[in-house]
């Protein structure tokens, strides 16, 4: 499939997605100066997008390629990959992850609604919210540790034309578990990742070399 297209697909689902939920999904709760805030929101047009979605990034055709080796990837494709990435993981979970909290709500007001926004917290809005937060890393640790394993470009690496590869033949599967992690603690030390893989002639970060694994350009066939 055309990276253009899929490009398209995906916007298409977050906007739409978003739309449907009146412009805000997912479910929090935040206390400031003795008040508290919890709230959540989604809708049944978002929750069916996002099973289309998580469909959808398993099963989309991905075009085959060759290297390029005249070019690198550089840092801020790299960066710019994984935010589209972030940004269709969480838009692919959140919507789900909301209806516990609003199943909840509805077993003490009566009713179920799609939203709701309440000035106050109960003692037990943290067993619906803290697994959602588990369940939403979890999701993206599988998203990027899969993509990696089986060979297969995350969206964000196809849309902006590169791979992760292993420098060996074969890795292990706890090597390419070991390389999301890093990659999340580089991520949070970000100035420093940025800083040695500017100074990298490859545009490497410290995460590739400590997993044996590296990024090429491709560029894609029969497109």
């Amino acid at each position: 499939m055309n990276k253009f297209l899929v490009f398209i697909i995906i916007i298409g689902f977050l906007c739409l997605s978003s739309w449907a939920a009146g412009g805000s999904i997912g479910a929090g709760s935040s206390c400031e100066n003795g008040k508290c805030i919890t709230y959540a929101s989604s809708s049944l047009l978002s929750v069916i997008l996002s099973v289309g979605l998580l469909y959808f990034l398993c099963s989309y055709p991905q075009l085959k390629y060759i290297q390029d080796k005249s070019k690198i990837v550089g840092v801020w494709r790299r960066f710019g990959a994984f935010y589209l990435d972030f940004m269709v993981a969480l838009i692919g979970i959140t919507p789900l992850l909301a209806v516990p909290l609003l199943l909840q709500e509805s077993s003490y007001t009566g009713h179920f609604d799609w939203v709701f926004e309440r000035e106050f917290s109960r003692s037990s809005d943290s067993s619906y919210l803290l697994p959602s937060v588990g369940i939403a890393f979890w999701f993206l640790f599988y998203y990027f540790y899969k993509h990696a394993k089986s060979g297969r470009q995350t969206i964000g690496q196809y849309v902006l034309g590169y791979k992760v590869v292993g420098n060996t033949e074969k890795l292990a599967d706890s090597e390419w578990g070991m390389r999301v992690i890093y990659s999340y603690i580089g991520l949070c030390a970000g100035p420093f990742s940025l800083y040695f893989a500017l100074k990298s002639p490859d545009k490497a970060f410290w995460w590739d070399n400590a997993t044996n694994t590296k990024v090429i350009r491709v560029t894609a066939l029969n497109q």
